[in-house]
């Protein structure tokens, strides 16, 4: 490892320990290019066989070594070689890096001795160099992530100056990035906003964070709508604001259309409001004029109808009387069909206004009121108790009066007549029926049960104006509920009816 005269052993000695403490690779070369020493540690960096580095005298035989492994890279290797003697020896100070075959990388520093020769340090930094490698590329990969960002992205200190940003920060305010290192935040904005801004950067180096909203202004002049958001960011010697900012001209758009629209159709919807206003001004008028001025002539047909049977009887024929019958049954349909339109009408005008309604008790007090007209009659009554809801007390009664006549009405030709109220609940909502053994229906004409003068029965055999369902249907819906119906032909029908709370 030492090559220097025999007769200064002592500083050879010393020589050798002070080489051995140095924690890199050391090589010293004289004038000639002989190799004078070397340390462990040069051999384990250049990885030269110790049996054989004894036996090599000058430098140009280590630098062949490594030429024939290749390790100085492709091309001839006695070229290398003569490469690096020449270089030696010049004495020129030299500094470079070598990687090995196995990855380790080598800083090589030659520093020439007066008189001619050099000291060569080798010193393993390979950990630097991946350490640098994987901090550049982290770097690159930051700087690749902000940039891929949708809006912009920025870094402010205290005292107001933009530490680093993305591209589209460029991109969006065309300013270049020595315009913008020169910036301060609020050169960006204008008029109001610019205290809207200094409060909300203010605030998140107080609290920590902030949103607003603020108009940007561009280079040439141009603004545009934007959502800023910003953390306060506790690193290093003072705080960072990291902001982010996203164009919001599509939404800001959108919201004025919408505000438009909304304005339009407030106005429509008060013109609307005024037209059904007048219509039910009108249809009101219609009902008075209906009731007052159509009954009192059809009260006078039968009135008078009634008397000429009675005190002409005698003097009119069989045919006479006929059609004096025929004379009053018009006119007292023709009555209660005004009643039930009335009755649609009103239906259709009344405001709902829901409270608690035992629906059992309604079905029962009807119940009574049917048996003691037709005491005769034989009727099975299943009626299941207090199945209440939450209605309008007048309207759900006529939902209840229309359905349970007409059970009664449909059921007559059947002895005993059943006719059966209840209420099961199905996925959580109450579901009511009632259901009766009567005539029934087709249900082929379904969709005509529910619309007013849609009859399934003939009225010789079952008397009726076809409002009944009509209204029953109006008042469903207007609790936002559902009607429906199962039946068949001379098996009786079943009606179905939801009742969900206001």
């Amino acid at each position: 490892m030492l090559r220097i005269p025999a007769d200064s052993p002592r500083q050879a000695t010393y020589l050798l320990a002070a080489l051995e403490q140095v924690g890199e690779g050391v090589s010293i070369v004289d004038a000639d290019l002989g190799v004078v020493a070397y340390n462990r540690r040069f051999l384990e960096l250049l990885d030269f066989p110790a049996e054989r580095a004894e036996q090599w005298p000058s430098f140009g035989d280590f630098i062949r070594y490594n030429a024939e492994r290749g390790e100085y890279g492709p091309g001839d290797p006695e070229a290398q070689v003569r490469e690096r003697i020449e270089a030696a020896h010049r004495c020129e100070p030299h500094e470079f890096r070598r990687t090995r075959p196995d990855g380790t990388v080598l800083e090589i520093r030659g520093t020439p001795v007066a008189g001619g020769g050099f000291v060569t340090t080798y010193r393993d930094v390979t950990h630097e160099v991946r350490t640098g490698d994987a901090l550049r590329s982290e770097q690159a990969f930051s700087a690749e992530l902000l940039d891929s960002l949708p809006g912009i992205f920025y870094l402010i200190s205290p005292d107001g100056r933009y530490l680093r940003w993305n591209r589209n920060f460029e991109r969006v305010t065309d300013y270049s990035r020595e315009e913008i290192a020169e910036l301060h935040p609020l050169d960006l904005f204008a008029g109001d906003e610019k205290d809207i801004v200094a409060t909300a950067i203010g605030y998140v180096f107080e609290r920590g964070a902030f949103e607003v909203e603020a108009a940007l202004v561009t280079r040439d002049g141009r603004s545009i709508d934007y959502f800023f958001s910003g953390v306060r960011i506790d690193a290093g010697d003072e705080p960072v604001l990291a902001g982010l900012g996203v164009d919001i001209t599509g939404r800001k758009t959108a919201e004025n259309l919408v505000n438009t629209l909304n304005a339009s159709l407030e106005e429509r919807v008060r013109q609307r409001t005024a037209e059904l206003e007048s219509r039910n001004r009108e249809l009101e008028a219609f009902s008075y004029s209906v009731a007052h001025d159509l009954r009192g002539p059809l009260r006078a047909i039968d009135g008078f109808s009634h008397l000429l049977l009675e005190e002409c009887g005698d003097r009119i024929g069989p045919d006479g009387h006929t059609y004096l019958g025929r004379i009053r049954g018009a006119s007292q349909r023709l009555g209660e069909l005004i009643d039930d339109l009335l009755d649609l009408a009103r239906v259709s005008r009344h405001e709902v206004a829901r409270e608690p309604v035992d629906l059992s008790a309604r079905v029962a007090a009807l119940r009574q009121e049917l048996e003691e007209q037709e005491p005769e009659r034989r009727v099975d009554w299943d009626i299941a108790a207090e199945a209440t809801a939450s209605a309008d007390p007048v309207l759900i009664g006529h939902v209840i009066e229309n359905l349970v006549r007409n059970a009664w009405k449909f059921s007559a030709e059947r002895d005993p007549a059943r006719i059966e109220f209840g209420c099961r609940i199905e996925n959580g909502e109450t579901i009511f029926h009632l259901a009766d053994n009567g005539a029934g229906f087709d249900m082929t004409y379904v969709d005509k049960l529910f619309k007013p003068f849609q009859r399934l029965h003939h009225p010789s055999r079952f008397a009726g104006t076809g409002i009944g369902l009509a209204i029953v249907a109006r008042v469903i819906e207007r609790h936002g509920g559902r009607l429906w119906a199962e039946s068949a032909p001379d098996q009786g029908a079943k009606f179905h009816f939801t009742l969900p709370p206001g």
